[in-house]
């Protein structure tokens, strides 16, 4: 049934997965050549050995709809045969999944399954078209198929995909370009109507919006999505709509004071005043998070050099329990002040901090320079780095090696005179 089929995309997240592999032109890995598998036993070498002359990537197309689905999960996990190339083997790879997965679409209509072979044949005819130049169209063609589909909601997946298929060429776009892809995210509401998935699209594109330099133009974006949540029928709508009220306010805050407020690991209340004058880096992170975790030696090393400087960290943690982020902070010898909410309903994602932002992906690190204005919404790894040494000057080995330098460099130039007087 319809309903069924809408109520797939919202449980799987669709239109924010495919975003997410195509519009970000995210990389594709295959299986590596030679990858290890259990031996086999010696009562199973002849299945062994007629499985191996099997091609792994022949579609079965008598199969079950599940087995085609299987199969088309599995192909990206085939390795490649020896002596082909990623390019060569991307033409087996993805024409295979595209095969099954129109195999499933001639036989489903409006079922989890229908949904499913639509995601993997988009996904793989985007990929193929990085592979081989020529194919490149198809995605699109499709991406037109099912626009024109007399199921709206099938309809609503090809219009937002062709919203979100070119979103990386923002990277580069001037404010015109930035404005015209707001407006298009405001548009694919209008003509489609407020939906999960619609919702979902365009929020993808205020979130893109905001890593680019048109900060400015995501902030409008996401406002306007938000009056739109808050006048919807939808419950899950309106709970969305505080949240990117938050995103705006985050993505508005570059050269503005930053509020920063809750309840420290300690017990007392957290007072940005505090840090008046310093240079803060207010980091929102979790114990579970690789990539926070992965970011503390850099902010250690950061703080060791620039600490006597005026360099400070507050942490904003969104563990769900204070057993885990306990054993973190001292696993890792975390020392700066944490803002921590244990609260039902307060933690993890609904951290008031968190929601107050519109925090929806971690590590996020925000840095405040002296006069308490923010500088980067992006302060992590190179750029916190670069951040400080423009604030702070560089770090004192950098330093004293530049100074060296300046020495050395009177030395030689003392030399140069003491050899002109002895040739007077």
């Amino acid at each position: 049934m319809i309903t069924d089929l809408k109520a797939y995309f919202r449980r799987a997240g669709f239109i924010a997965a495919l975003s997410a592999g195509l519009a970000y032109n995210a990389p594709v890995s295959f299986a590596q050549e030679g990858a290890a598998e259990a031996p086999a036993t010696d009562s199973a070498e002849g299945d062994t050995e007629e499985k191996a002359e099997e091609d792994p990537l022949a579609v079965p197309a008598d199969g079950t709809t599940e087995e085609l689905l299987e199969f088309i999960q599995g192909a990206m996990r085939v390795p490649p045969p020896a002596g082909m190339n990623r390019t060569e083997f991307a033409g087996k790879v993805f024409p295979a999944m595209i095969e099954a997965a129109e195999v499933i679409l001639d036989r489903e209509d409006a079922s989890d399954s229908h949904a499913q072979a639509i995601q993997w044949k988009l996904r793989a005819l985007t990929f193929l078209g990085r592979y081989k130049p020529d194919t490149a169209g198809q995605a699109e063609k499709f991406i037109e198929e099912l626009i024109n589909d007399d199921r709206k909601e099938i309809a609503v997946i090809g219009a937002s995909q062709k919203l979100m298929l070119n979103l990386s060429s923002l990277r580069s776009a001037d404010a015109e370009e930035a404005g015209q892809a707001a407006d298009d995210a405001i548009k694919l509401i209008e003509n489609y109507g407020l939906s999960t998935d619609t919702f979902t699209a365009a929020s993808q594109v205020g979130s893109y919006l905001g890593r680019t330099k048109h900060t400015d133009v995501a902030v409008g974006l996401c406002n306007k999505l938000a009056d739109l949540a808050e006048k919807s029928d939808n419950e899950d709508l309106v709970a969305s709509a505080g949240r990117m009220r938050g995103t705006a306010r985050r993505l508005g805050l570059m050269g503005s004071e930053m509020e920063v407020f809750g309840t420290t690991a300690d017990g007392k209340e957290f007072a940005m005043s505090d840090y008046k004058g310093k240079v803060v880096l207010v980091d929102f992170w979790a114990s579970w998070c690789g990539p926070c975790i992965g970011e503390i030696p850099n902010m250690k090393r950061n703080l060791e050099a620039y600490g006597d400087k005026g360099f400070e960290i507050v942490g904003i943690n969104m563990d769900s329990t204070e057993d885990r982020f306990l054993k973190c902070i001292e696993e890792r010898s975390i020392g700066w002040t944490n803002i921590v909410s244990w609260e039902e309903g307060k933690n993890g994602w609904q951290a008031p901090m968190a929601t107050h932002y519109g925090i929806s992906g971690i590590p996020t690190a925000i840095l405040v320079d002296q006069t308490g204005n923010v500088v980067s919404l992006n302060a992590r790894g190179g750029e916190l780095d670069k951040k400080l040494e423009e604030l702070l000057g560089p770090p004192p080995k950098k330093a004293e090696a530049e100074e060296q330098k300046i020495v050395d460099e009177e030395d030689d130039s003392e030399e140069d005179d003491t050899d002109g007087d002895s040739d007077k």
